[in-house]
């Protein structure tokens, strides 16, 4: 819940949180704050399955207008208040159809996490294995002003929401795990809408990582994952040409 306080208060944000376990303390602080609560289905469902079910929700209570964004948010990323507020003036300077924003692994916000990328290749995972080259990681670190890029991790993705209808929202058989990919190289290839980062706008996303213990369940997730993107993209020669582009 350490990520809901910035976001309460703010005339121009309508919050929903779905909550997949059934946490008690969970619903108890969305009763008391008056924020739209999904109470959990029957079985945990994934990623894409909760933020669908999060835009549907909201979509029926509000209304939602053009200059409107849904904004994906992991319960593990922590973002300012004057984040916030930095992010919507960006927004409407610049007004992309997909965005994302600079995030970080630790609260001094030393250490980028690894958010933004390139469209995986099979080389990638080659060159990660012999730890070489950067993969698909792209290099933040020489980017001070928004650019276009590939794609984002949906723990804090902006997507306008005729786009998000348009491309009926994340796959949902993805359970977890290049959803975010999927939904973006699909914005790409459908609607011509490119992913734009946000440098400036700043947050940390305090991320598990269990996809990379083998044997574990998020690697079977990861796996299957990666093996579903491969074969629907990457071996059908649906992968663009990979280009960074800055803000005419």
């Amino acid at each position: 819940m350490d990520s809901l306080p910035a976001f309460l208060g703010l005339d121009s944000i309508a919050v929903c949180v779905v909550d997949n376990l059934g946490e008690a303390a969970l619903r108890g602080y969305c009763e008391s704050h008056s924020i739209l609560y999904a109470s959990p289905l029957d079985a945990p469902c994934g990623f894409g399955a909760n933020n669908n079910r999060g835009f549907r929700l909201l979509a029926e209570h509000f209304s939602v207008r053009d200059e409107d964004y849904f904004i994906c948010c992991n319960p593990d990323v922590k973002i300012s208040r004057d984040g916030l507020l930095l992010l919507h003036e960006e927004l409407l300077l610049y007004r992309p159809s997909l965005a994302s924003i600079n995030l970080f692994r630790n609260p001094e916000m030393s250490e980028l996490d690894p958010s933004v990328r390139f469209f995986p290749r099979l080389s990638d995972y080659v060159a990660r294995f012999l730890k070489i080259g950067r993969g698909s990681l792209i290099n933040r670190e020489i980017y001070d002003s928004p650019v276009y890029c590939d794609w984002a991790a949906g723990s804090f993705l902006i997507i306008k929401p005729a786009l998000y209808t348009a491309l009926r929202g994340f796959d949902e058989r993805y359970f977890m795990y290049f959803e975010d990919v999927d939904l973006c190289l699909r914005a790409r290839r459908q609607e011509s809408a490119r992913l734009l980062y946000l440098p400036k706008v700043k947050a940390i996303h305090a991320g598990a990582f269990q996809n990379r213990y083998f044997f574990s369940k998020h690697f079977s997730w990861y796996l299957r994952s990666l093996l579903r993107y491969l074969f629907r993209f990457y071996f059908a020669g649906a992968i663009p040409k990979r280009q960074i582009e800055g803000v005419q």
